[in-house]
Order: structure tokens, then sequence, then C-alpha cells
């Protein structure tokens, strides 16, 4: 039978669930258990919004045993290339394999010709339930829950009603993404909104690819059509190229409507500009044109979406808003209003829980 790696969470199981796992006899790598490290800390696209616990239970079960041999019930799956190889993970007769219901693992088909056999379950604490502990929602958007299905070693009493009321909604959780993480290495932005200015340059085109990666829809902004229109055709669907030029009053209003339309807006990256190393004044100009005046009137644009989704604002500043050097007086003067905006915007809208 074919195997699909999953994590239990794309099927309504808490995020503090531990999963155990025990073989009865020898395994080997050809019918053992194999997870994929790499997506412990990345989101994996997935299907499981097609997903309740609750409709799988009236619905999906009662025909269950004609399904042994291939299963065509709709379940959640990956929508999206996983890459590497999975760990095989092989442990002794009466070992035990303890893993986060968050973790994305698979049964290996079983190539081996001798039948497996072994004790699963799984199992939370009620500290961890009421609390609402747990591993990181990474990619997890099922609705319904199975906390009703446990029972207390002690007692074998259910979950207190109110708790398991309290998961009805899922895994999915609101209407925006599931959480902004910055640090380490780590951004979560699942089924976010962002739009990227600058994102036909290097860096901006790392951070829209970045962003995709993390689980978010990407609006890429730049001037150059041919680069955008690459970056979108290397990477994902996900990228949605849009032409403008931040010096055009009219190209911020037709940017704004067409965010507008989307209805969202979760995370605004300015990253755009342009760079001369000149003494002429003109030079001063565009380049207050392009790296100030230009991605300011696009955050202005953009802050009642903002607003609304509570979202994130990112300056992408360059070490001359820090300290001048030499002969770029006029692009460093040009960091040094961004770093002063950004301060003054900072202190105005952290107060209301987002920027």
């Amino acid at each position: 039978m074919h195997s699909t790696p999953t994590g239990d969470t794309w099927y309504s199981a808490p995020m503090c669930q531990i999963n155990w796992w025990i073989p009865i006899f020898d395994i080997t790598p050809r019918n053992c258990m194999a997870f994929y490290p790499g997506y412990f800390s990345h989101t994996l696209r997935n299907s499981s919004e097609t997903y309740n616990y609750q409709k799988w239970n009236e619905l999906g079960r009662t025909d269950a045993a004609s399904h042994v041999r291939s299963d065509s019930r709709e379940q959640p799956k990956p929508k999206q290339k996983i890459e590497g190889q999975g760990t095989h993970l092989i442990c002794p007769p009466a070992g035990m394999i303890l893993f986060s219901a968050a973790h994305l693992h698979e049964t290996v088909p079983n190539t081996s010709g001798i039948a497996r056999y072994s004790i699963d379950f799984r199992t939370v604490h009620l500290d961890d339930v009421l609390a609402h502990n747990g591993a990181r929602n990474l990619d997890s958007r099922c609705t319904g829950t199975t906390m009703r299905d446990y029972l207390c070693c002690m007692d074998l009493q259910h979950i207190p009603e109110t708790a398991a009321q309290s998961y009805d909604g899922g895994t999915k959780g609101g209407g925006r993404p599931t959480c902004f993480g910055l640090g380490r290495g780590c951004l979560i932005v699942i089924d976010a909104v962002a739009l990227v200015a600058g994102a036909s340059s290097d860096i901006g085109k790392a951070i829209t690819v970045g962003l995709v990666r993390a689980g978010a829809y990407v609006f890429a902004l730049g001037r150059n059509n041919t680069k955008l229109m690459q970056v979108a055709a290397d990477n994902d669907e996900h990228i949605i190229p849009v032409v403008a030029d931040l010096t055009r009053g009219t190209d911020i209003v037709a940017v704004r409507d067409r965010l507008s339309q989307r209805g969202r807006l979760d995370i605004l990256v300015l990253g755009s500009g342009i760079y001369e190393r000149s003494s002429d004044p003109d030079a001063l100009v565009r380049q207050l044109a392009a790296n100030v005046q230009g991605p300011y009137a696009l955050l202005e644009a953009m802050l009642p979406l903002l607003e609304s989704s509570k979202g994130l604002v990112v300056f992408i500043n360059s070490t001359q808003g820090l300290a001048a050097s030499p002969g770029v007086g006029h692009f460093a003067a040009t960091q040094h209003a961004m770093r002063a905006l950004a301060d003054s915007l900072r202190q105005e809208f952290n107060p209301k829980e987002f920027g």
C-alpha cells in the first residue's frame, strides 16, 4: 500500500499530542517508521483545510472496510514535493519511538515480505490540554478535534467537555496566519498575504522566495517585469508579479486597489530603492523620491489593510542608515530618513498591536 508522509495534526489531532509506536518483532528499513526532520521547523503546504474530524467520523469511516488495500477517500496530503529522503528509525522489539503529532512521518510501505505487528497509541497531558500548550502549528489548517477520544489512564474518564470544546475550531485557527515568528531563521506565515516592494532585486527576490516557502502568498512588486516574471516562474504559483514604480502616484493607487480587491494584507516589506554615488543635487532628488517618498507613500496606502490584519511592516535599510561613508551622503541621507520613519511609526503603531 502506498504511504504518504503526513502529520497527525493534519487530521485534527491537538498540537500537544505525543505518538507512541512499539514494534512487536524485529523491524528493518523496509517496514519501519520514517521521519522528515527537515520539515520539523518548516511549513509543508498541504490539503488539511479539507479535513474535519467530526465529518470524517460521520461519513468517512462508514465504508472503511472497503479501503483496506487502497484508499480513495479524500484525506490531507502534501501539495508540494517533499525534499530529501525520510530518516528510517529502527528500534528493537518492544522498543518505543515517541514523537510529536506535528512531526512529518510515514509508515514505510512494507516490502520485507514479513508481516509487521506493532502497538501504537496517542497521549496528551491534561495540563497541556487546558493551557493549549504544544508544538508550534506550522502547516495544519483542519477543523474539528480528536480531543474527545482520549481517556484518563487512571479512571477511563473523558477529557472535560469544556476543554474539548475549546478545540472544536481545530488547528486552523482564525482568519489570519497562525503566527508570525521571526528569529534564528524561522518565519511562519501560513496563508498570509505579503507585499514585497523591490522584489526584482537580489535581496527582494530572496525575501519573496523565503516568504512563499514559509507559507505566504506574495505580491512581488518591482519595476522590472522580466525579472519579476522570472522570480515567479522559477519558484511558485503563490508569487504574483506586480509591476509598479513607487515614484508615480498612479502606480501606488493601482497597487492599493489591487490589494484592496484581495481584501487583506498581513506583511509589507519595504525594500525598493535606487543607489547613486554622485554629488549632483538632482541625484539626491531622485534618491529621495525612490528611497523615501515612494516607499512611505506605499506604506500610507496600505495602512488600512495592515491595521485590519494587525500586520507586520519590515523596513530594509542599509548600514549607511547607521553611519554615513564618504562619497555616499545622498544615499545615506535617504537611509537615515527611512530609519527615522520606522522609529516613529513603531512607537505610533506598536500599542495598536501591529507593526
